[in-house]
């Protein structure tokens, strides 16, 4: 189950990996390893910033991927996922950010 925030409502899971793979200038088959679970891109005034959370299909770990840009700059070279937990994701020492952050912390927990 794929939960598609901010500008990434309405996009399957295909769309959200291609737009990954062009805005992070990263290979599209180094992400089929990854499902995404969670896929969140907030823009304000001339900011963007955007929090993924993946789970490994060959060995069920968790990754989260966060990363920013302003106006001059795009997301390339952030795309570098990191391991997880869902604790760690539902502490206060998480990076989940978004005005969404309730709903998506309710997700993580009813869903992970």
């Amino acid at each position: 189950m794929l939960l598609a925030l901010n500008s990434y409502i309405g996009y399957t899971e295909d769309k959200i990996k291609k737009d990954i793979a062009e805005a992070y200038k990263v290979d599209i088959e180094s992400l089929a390893r990854y499902q995404i679970l969670i896929a969140d891109n907030e823009q304000w005034d001339y900011k963007e910033s955007s929090w993924f959370l993946l789970r490994d299909i060959n060995t069920g770990k968790l990754y989260e991927n966060h990363a920013s840009h302003c106006s001059c700059y795009g997301y390339e070279g952030q795309w570098e996922p990191e391991e997880t937990s869902v604790e760690y994701l539902l502490s206060n020492n998480s990076d989940v950010s978004s005005e969404y952050r309730q709903e998506i912390l309710d997700w993580i927990n009813g869903t992970i």
